[in-house]
């Protein structure tokens, strides 16, 4: 019962803001007893940070999930990246749970104590409409300690982000779209969602001291 009662809450709010389009922010679609469930987890990368969960464990509540978008559809990486996507700190959602010790913990899953799943904010009201791109991206907040993506990735925590997802944007008295298409992170492999820690300012200054260096050689030959 609690999504239809709460999108009664948002339709009767909504209806005074006359804000823009608005969609379900959470990680999951449906009922965790249902058969077809396959949520979107979330879960610690192989080269986590040491005290931000151990590998393959599902994250809980010292990690926050983050929306970012960009209006219209860029659902390549590279491109969504360039746009420099819009971050809507608003949409921020503490994840259930605790993280655990690993892939043989019994007591934290998205099963037992919903770690690895979010959905703290629901219902999120972006200042547009239409279709927009949407990404996921997590951090470890330190149990309260990095308060915004922004000081988590000046901090050198965990960080990880979800595939980009399309969303069409519902309108009141429209049901709000889930994130269809979200993938799910699998233990030890490179796919979305892996969560590790944020690549240090020195490797993006070397990797563009080597290509300028290049471009000099080339330019003298």
């Amino acid at each position: 019962m609690k999504k239809p009662i709460l999108f009664l809450w948002f339709l009767l709010a909504a209806s005074y803001t006359h804000a823009g389009g608005y969609f379900n922010f959470d990680n999951f679609s449906g009922s965790p007893n249902a058969p077809t469930w396959a949520p979107a987890v979330v879960t610690i990368g192989p080269n986590g940070a040491a005290g931000e969960g151990a590998a393959g464990a599902y994250v809980g509540s010292d990690y926050t999930a983050s929306a970012f978008y960009l209006p219209g559809n860029f659902l390549d990486q590279a491109t969504f990246d360039s746009l420099n996507p819009i971050y809507f700190s608003s949409a921020d959602s503490v994840f259930l749970g605790t993280t655990g010790n690993g892939p043989s913990d019994p007591d934290h899953n998205p099963y037992i104590d919903g770690a690895g799943l979010f959905f703290a904010n629901d219902i999120v009201t972006l200042p547009v409409t239409g279709t927009v791109t949407v990404q996921i991206r997590v951090w470890y907040n330190g149990g309260g300690l990095y308060t915004t993506y922004d000081q988590a990735v000046a901090a050198g925590v965990n960080l990880g982000e979800s595939n980009p997802v399309l969303v069409k944007l519902a309108l009141i008295p429209q049901v709000p779209p889930n994130l269809d298409g979200l993938q799910p992170f699998e233990a030890g492999s490179l796919q979305p969602f892996q969560v590790g820690p944020a690549p240090e300012p020195t490797t993006f200054a070397l990797c563009g001291l080597g290509t300028a260096a290049f471009l000099l050689i080339r330019r003298r030959k």
